[in-house]
């Protein structure tokens, strides 16, 4: 099982409140992530990463129990990263303007 906390605008679409609990199968990765999300919610599909580069959109972070992960590929194990045994992964999105 893992916890993910995503940003309110993609909770409001996905009509999501508060956090998701998710099983993942396979490796523990961005990817594993991000395409069991789309799977469960498939109005979410492409919002978080770009759906023709498979990179992360523009002012979406990762943070794994707290750690920034953002820049990490999107298929390596997070197993360094998690240090509980329910992992936390926060999906935010990054404000910006003048």
């Amino acid at each position: 099982m893992i916890q993910i906390r995503l940003p309110q605008h993609l909770r409001d679409l996905a009509n999501i409140s508060g956090e998701l609990t998710l099983e993942i199968s396979g490796e523990l990765t961005l990817a594993a992530i991000v395409n069991t999300i789309e799977v469960e919610f498939p109005m979410l599909r492409g919002t978080i990463l770009n759906p023709t580069t498979q990179s992360r959109r523009a002012f979406i972070r990762f943070f794994a129990d707290g750690q920034d992960i953002s820049n990490m590929p999107i298929n390596e194990s997070l197993k360094e990263y998690i240090r509980h045994a329910t992992p936390r992964i926060d999906i935010l999105g990054a404000i910006a303007g003048g």
